[in-house]
């Protein structure tokens, strides 16, 4: 196994990297896409998890990139669970963590509390109170909503999962936009007039 004889030959030779022989074979078999064989093999073998092969004949399997796996046939690769795929001009995947989370060891994990973030990347969690939003903001939402365009001032708007608003006690100078109750769209929180709630 793993060697062929041709034209009935007395010596059997190793077959080639990237093909396999069956016993009694004459000929070598080029390993599927996916696959891959070291030479002298009598099977080819399927690329690991974190791997693909999109060419046939190949003896060895190609890494996938970073927070990327290989799809089920392993021939070419996926992004891996809750990252968002993103395909550069050129056709390169990327995978970011989505909007409300963050990358931290391999995986994608929500913002904490006071924390957002409302664009996909691979960057950490702004604070609601230490960024360019003007005002203060303290508690946080895990409603899904639709990214929102940036207000008057270019200042990305928080959304969410994990949405900026007010404390209890304070209220919004302006109607607050749709899906994001508390929030002004300006980033300005004010204390309730005293007797109000």
């Amino acid at each position: 196994e793993g060697t062929y004889s041709a034209e009935a030959s007395s010596s059997c030779t190793l077959c080639d990297g990237g093909t396999f022989c069956e016993e009694g074979s004459g000929t070598m078999t080029p390993c599927p896409t996916g696959h891959f064989a070291p030479s002298g093999s009598s099977s080819c073998s399927k690329c690991a998890a974190s791997q693909y092969n999109d060419a046939e004949g190949s003896s060895t399997c190609k890494e996938c990139p970073l927070n990327q796996r290989g799809v089920q046939d392993r021939t070419a690769c996926e992004c891996n669970q809750g990252f968002v795929p993103s395909y550069s001009s050129d056709g390169i995947l990327n995978c970011w963590c989505p909007a409300g989370y963050t990358y931290e060891r391999g995986l994608c994990v929500l913002c904490g509390a006071g924390m957002y973030k409302n664009w996909d990347g691979n960057n950490a969690c702004l604070s609601c109170d230490k960024t360019a939003l003007k005002g203060s903001f303290s508690t946080w939402t895990s409603v899904l909503s639709a990214v929102k365009t940036n207000n008057g001032e270019g200042v990305p708007l928080p959304i969410s999962p994990l949405n900026c608003t007010c404390e209890k006690g304070d209220f919004q100078l302006d109607e607050p936009p749709p899906g994001d109750p508390g929030f002004d769209g300006h980033g300005h929180c004010s204390a309730c007039p005293e007797g109000a709630n």
